[in-house]
């Protein structure tokens, strides 16, 4: 998934995912000057909250 992929689905802004990321509460991947979250971390996550 893409960053404003990941905003949609919690419904935050891109902002608050690529922060969550850097601060690693968020897992992801860079790949170049992008960001890839899988689906199944990002709903790991939530379910975690």
């Amino acid at each position: 998934m893409t960053a404003a992929e990941v905003a949609a689905y919690l419904q935050i802004p891109v902002r608050s995912v690529h922060e969550y990321a850097a601060r690693g509460e968020l897992p992801s991947v860079r790949i170049g000057r992008h960001r890839r979250f899988s689906r199944v971390a990002v709903q790991a996550v939530v379910e975690r909250r």
